[in-house]
């Protein structure tokens, strides 16, 4: 039972690394205009979101191989 709980804890971090990667633009978007950082404007906003993205699928990948 353990094995299939872990299955589909390993499928689910997969669909949301997935969506993460296919969204980035719409979600550093999104992100981008929650944020209001008062030395950035917001193109540099959405390209720090896009990093954060990349840091969080990184980080999520490595935690699936464990």
């Amino acid at each position: 039972m353990k094995a299939f709980f872990d299955y589909l804890k390993g499928l689910a971090v997969k669909m949301v690394i997935n969506q993460l990667k296919e969204n980035t633009d719409k979600f550093a978007k999104m992100i981008a205009d929650k944020a209001d950082i008062p030395l950035l404007g917001e193109k540099a906003e959405k390209e720090l979101a896009e990093k954060l993205i990349g840091f969080v699928v990184e980080l999520l990948e490595n935690l699936n191989e464990k």
